[in-house]
């Protein structure tokens, strides 16, 4: 979601937003809270959303932004279904007043929510909806405005946008208000996220992380997470199950060549009776030769040209069911180079599989062809 996004595995009303702007590398920070769904001594802290009227609720999980989260996010990557991800930067030009229950739908703070929980409630950008924090015995209730409807939230894994994900899904709200709604919520309810923005380049990202784990990770526990780190680790990750779906595909090239050769090698042989008659009515040898080798290399082409169509229609479709399923954005591409690569050598074995059983036989006399 930023270059650098840090989670706080500690319990407290806390801010370490001043220390992490310290760390040389920083540009700015953003901090972000959420709740526990449940303290150590069971208590839970529940928040429900609510269309206005109340025909529909769902338990939600609230998060708290300050001003500086467009700063550092990644706007580029939101995908607002409704709505601007601007909305993100005006979360905090209203404040909430829980004791007020009649105020004008422009007076009312706003939230973005996931389009899971959009699609739930049946609302959209400019309705209301009503939050309820129950933090134990406590409870506070709220209107906001839907500002925005997010089917992708970068830095938040639970902006999500099935409907059937739709329980425990994202709701972001300024932190000042968030606060507001959490006032009788104790210090153990309250966990951290900081979204960090780094100066330089994926180097100084590194040197970043690297600085805060050192510094605040015997303290509080910090799980930092860097974008620079984990390109690298999705880079040579690739290139590893490159190598070992390459070596998967040498092998299994080179027995279906060998099954391809024996197969067309029997073939050829099955049919020296027929090779036998055609060449005692006056076949050349080259005829013949050119007879069989095409025949070879047009099963081949079309036995290719199918299994590769067959091949890329099934990728396509588990790519598409894995991007729906997990939600993640997943790019399909086209191995062209390897699939012409094997579809030739497939064609030159058939070709050569055809040529050595078909120029031996050919060597001899149509009458010792049908003695055979």
């Amino acid at each position: 979601g930023a270059d650098l996004k840090i989670q706080a595995f500690y319990t407290g009303s806390e801010s370490l937003k001043p220390d992490l702007e310290h760390i040389e590398g920083v540009k700015a920070v953003s901090e972000v809270r959420f709740l526990h769904s449940r303290s150590d001594a069971g208590i839970a802290y529940d928040v429900v959303i609510s269309d206005v009227v109340g025909m529909k609720n769902l338990w939600v999980v609230p998060f708290g932004a300050d001003r500086d989260l467009a700063k550092v996010l990644y706007t580029r990557q939101i995908v607002c279904e409704a709505g601007r991800p601007e909305a993100i930067a005006e979360l905090a030009a209203q404040a909430v007043n829980p004791a007020e229950k009649a105020s004008p739908s422009n007076a009312l703070p706003p939230v973005v929510l996931s389009l899971a929980v959009a699609r739930f409630l049946e609302v959209d950008a400019g309705d209301l909806v009503q939050l309820s924090f129950r933090l134990g015995s406590e409870r506070s209730d709220a209107r906001f405005r839907v500002a925005a409807v997010c089917s992708a939230m970068p830095g938040f894994e639970s902006f999500r946008a099935r409907v059937a994900r739709a329980v425990g899904a994202g709701v972001l709200m300024s932190l000042d208000n968030f606060k507001t709604m959490t006032r009788s919520a104790p210090a153990e309810a309250f966990q951290g996220l900081y979204f960090a923005r780094t100066t330089g380049d994926a180097s100084a990202q590194k040197t970043a992380a690297h600085r805060i784990r050192e510094e605040f990770d015997v303290r509080y526990r910090f799980g930092v997470q860097c974008t620079a780190e984990q390109k690298e680790q999705a880079r040579i990750l690739y290139w590893a199950t490159q190598v070992l779906f390459g070596l998967l595909l040498v092998v299994a090239v080179v027995i279906a060549v060998f099954a391809l050769i024996a197969s067309m090698a029997t073939t050829v042989m099955e049919r020296r009776r027929e090779i036998g008659v055609l060449k005692a009515l006056g076949l050349r040898r080259r005829q013949l030769f050119l007879l069989f080798l095409a025949e070879a290399v047009i099963l081949t082409l079309s036995a290719g040209i199918a299994g590769g169509a067959i091949g890329f229609t099934l990728a396509w479709l588990f790519v598409l069911q894995a991007s729906v399923l997990m939600e993640l954005a997943t790019a399909f591409t086209m191995p062209y180079v390897t699939f012409l690569a094997t579809l030739a050598i497939s064609i030159l074995a058939g070709a050569l599989a055809a040529y050595v059983p078909t120029r031996s036989l050919l060597r001899k006399s149509a009458a010792e062809i049908l003695r055979i």
